[in-house]
């Protein structure tokens, strides 16, 4: 029972200390998140409008090969929809986690210079690619929509069940940043890792049903 008193006064003062470095380091995560924004998008005519047209685009290529050519669907499920979820949802998660795996490893130069919480960087990663998320779910919610006036063989239905969509993405993002955490530490001692990772997420977008039935 003492240690589990001890433990719980311990997690307690660790998640205190956390919130408060959050707030103390909020103005350099702003301008983090604000510097990513600028070296993505710098000398883009479209800039941010690549957010809602990438997975737009992604989706169509998709569709085309996988419903038209190779026939794949899900079936009494809109497959557009179907594709669109997966393509939006993995495509946040593998960005988000290889931002942040190099988030420390870049940021050198910084962290010699001055103390700054080292999660920091991988949390601002996962913040910067979560805003290119929420932009991504308007073409997501459109072809939601859309299917309504026949897009697709079926239409997607909408009800009170989308209300616990930000509670579903609230355990995505702290996933995507515990995973980040992760790979951010085993990269400064092994730089391998980025090569590792990719094949890794290789398989993992191909074991998951992504365009494939469940």
């Amino acid at each position: 029972d003492n240690i589990k008193v001890v433990a719980g006064v311990f997690l307690m003062k660790s998640i205190k200390n956390i919130i408060g470095n959050f707030r103390h380091y909020w103005f350099l995560m702003t301008q983090l998140i604000s510097r990513d924004f600028k070296v993505k998008y710098k000398r883009s005519v479209l800039g941010v409008l690549w957010s809602i047209l990438n997975p737009i685009l992604m989706m169509t290529v998709m569709a085309i090969v996988f419903s038209q050519m190779f026939r794949f669907k899900v079936e009494g499920i809109n497959y557009l929809v179907y594709l669109m979820t997966g393509i939006v949802m993995f495509n946040y998660f593998s960005e988000a986690s290889n931002l942040a795996m190099s988030s420390v490893v870049m940021n050198f130069p910084l962290i010699n210079k001055v103390y700054i919480p080292k999660y920091i960087f991988p949390v601002a990663k996962c913040l910067f690619v979560g805003i290119n998320f929420l932009l991504t779910l308007i073409p997501w919610f459109a072809i939601i929509l859309l299917s309504h006036v026949g897009l697709g063989e079926y239409a997607c239905p909408i009800n009170w069940t989308y209300l616990i969509l930000p509670y579903i993405f609230l355990c995505y993002f702290m996933f995507t940043i515990g995973v980040g955490l992760l790979l951010s530490c085993i990269s400064v001692f092994l730089r391998d890792m980025f090569y590792i990772y990719g094949i890794i997420l290789t398989i993992w977008n191909y074991v998951t049903p992504i365009f494939y039935d469940i």
